[in-house]
């Protein structure tokens, strides 16, 4: 069945392909002709053409010449134009001669010209013939047969080129055949070819006036033939092409036998080694196949064994070894990366230095030397609160409300030192935010970076922001300044050095919680910088957050 339905896809194919190339040939032709055709008519209302046609007599020899070559231009140019034009003339009675490509003839004798005026006048047909050559033909004016033309043109297409032409469509022992539906002319592939003209015969014999396309069967005695026909409406042509049957399908024919045979010793074989391949090699690989499966899921326990010394015995102990291997790899990687990144943290964390110690035991002493007592408690209590969570470093990681207090202590710090030089808003914790666990030492990084390169040089209307918010599944925390200092070439390099996360740059400052919180939350957090709209700059801290944690 299966091999019967392959070769009626075949046998369709083929005759779908064949089909489709007479189109495309006979398509070819059709465009040609019409071109050829649309020059002659455009040749109807040259210039030149018309004067010698009417105004022969007027005119003086320079004029005449003149216009007679540039006519034998415009004709050669359209005899080179195509492939299938022989020759290409034009009679005008008023001039006495006949124009062509070689210039001057005498005139057509009047049973020539009273023969193209028949051929055009009589339904226009497109091409004809005189007994020897195919002609394509116009006469002017168009529209009085009655009368002789004022002048007649003849195109005569190339039966050697045509023929050339439909010997590359035809291959092996196959023949094209092109003919008038009128029965006026023919062009065969062999100037003698009686496997043509019998699939000629035979195609005028049937009743396919109906059929622009079409195949049949033709057994002209000695072989059976299969003939493919397309028309063409507009040429009142149609192109036969014929060719052996055994051709096209000979071979399909052949290896069926070898089907046949081949498909019973493919049986007797399967059946023969079906319990063998069951017992040696798919249960063995079926095996296998699910131990991967397992290790894929991420089970590295998984063992196979195997009772025959082969070679699905070698590579089950060679799966075994490898399961090993990867659970030794595996635990000592992730050790070592457990390792580096806490020893990276605690370098990071060790390079954030308090500078501003000297600038608050300073003013601690202008406090108390101006017996300031009660500021002098604040910011003693301040300090002791500030340096004791520096000083504190046997966590890596605290809760988000800590670390919050300990910016507002250095906060309060920095308001006693700049308090006639700015103002502070620093907005409350949301309580369900709290609990979050960060790294030590985000907030306040940022902020000393806000006083020392944003607030601390202006002498009035200094301002800092600090808000908290919960946007999707993220927890931001923003710093916003109105300093001056900062300038758009400065930003864009602390934007491109946060989007380089380089290990190699000197993490330090805001650089430093960045590297820190992506080392913590990969990169659902780290720091984001802005121009703010108080005109500073704006630092927004990335936190991981779920709402329902």
């Amino acid at each position: 069945m299966i091999t019967n339905s392959g070769a009626a896809t075949v046998k369709e194919n083929i005759t779908r392909s064949t089909r489709a190339h007479l189109n495309f040939y006979l398509n070819a032709l059709e465009t040609e002709v019409y071109r050829v055709r649309k020059q002659k008519l455009d040749l109807l209302a040259d210039d030149d053409l018309q004067y010698l046609a009417n105004l022969t007599p007027a005119m003086t020899d320079y004029e005449r010449n003149s216009s007679i070559n540039r006519v034998v231009r415009r004709l050669a140019l359209l005899k080179e134009s195509s492939l299938y034009i022989e020759e290409a003339k034009v009679d005008i009675p008023m001039l006495g001669h006949v124009i062509s490509t070689k210039y001057l003839s005498d005139n057509m004798d009047r049973q020539e010209r009273d023969f193209l005026i028949e051929k055009v006048s009589k339904q226009r047909l497109t091409l004809y013939t005189d007994g020897e050559r195919l002609l394509m033909g116009e006469i002017y004016p168009p529209f009085l047969p009655s009368k002789d033309p004022i002048f007649a043109i003849q195109i005569q297409l190339s039966i050697p080129n045509i023929r050339n032409t439909l010997s590359q469509i035809s291959s092996g022992k196959g023949r094209v055949f092109l003919f008038s539906n009128a029965e006026e002319w023919s062009v065969s592939e062999y100037e003698s070819d009686l496997i043509s003209l019998s699939a000629m015969r035979e195609f005028q014999e049937r009743d396919t006036a109906a059929l622009s396309s079409g195949d049949f069967l033709m057994d002209d005695g000695r072989d059976v033939f299969r003939v493919f026909y397309q028309k063409s409406d507009s040429l009142n042509a149609t192109i036969v092409y014929s060719i052996p049957e055994h051709e096209i399908f000979g071979p399909l024919l052949k290896y069926r036998l070898w089907l046949w045979g081949l498909s019973i010793l493919s049986v007797l074989i399967i059946i023969s080694s079906s319990y063998w391949v069951i017992g040696a090699i798919h249960r063995p690989m079926r095996t296998m196949i699910h131990a991967f499966r397992r290790l894929q899921q991420g089970d590295l326990n998984v063992q196979i064994t195997h009772r025959w010394n082969d070679e699905f015995q070698y590579l089950y102990m060679q799966f075994n070894k490898m399961t090993d291997r990867l659970s030794m790899l595996i635990q000592e990687v992730y050790e070592q990366k457990i390792r580096k990144q806490r020893a990276e943290l605690k370098q990071l964390q060790s390079q954030i230095n308090p500078h501003f110690l000297y600038n608050s035991f300073f003013l601690l002493y202008r406090l108390a030397k101006v017996q300031d007592y009660k500021n002098v408690l604040n910011l003693t209590e301040h300090l002791s609160e500030y340096f004791q969570f520096i000083t504190r470093t046997s966590e890596d990681d605290i809760q988000l409300e800590q670390e919050v207090n300990h910016a507002r202590a250095y906060v309060e710090i920095q308001s006693m030192r700049f308090k006639k030089q700015l103002s502070i808003q620093f907005a409350e914790l949301p309580e369900v935010c709290g609990s979050l666990i960060v790294p030590r030492l985000i907030l306040q990084p940022v902020l000393e970076n806000a006083f020392q390169h944003g607030l601390e040089h202006k002498t009035s209307d200094g301002y800092l922001q600090i808000r908290f918010e919960i946007m999707n599944e993220q927890f931001m925390i923003s710093v916003e300044d109105n300093g001056e200092r900062i300038t758009d070439d400065k930003l864009d390099e602390l934007r491109t050095k946060l989007d380089r996360n380089d290990a190699e740059i000197e993490t330090t400052g805001i650089l430093n919680v960045h590297r820190r919180l992506r080392l913590k939350f990969g990169e659902f957090g780290g720091l984001s910088l802005s121009r703010s709209h108080l005109g500073g700059l704006r630092v927004d801290i990335r936190i991981p957050y779920e709402r329902n944690e």
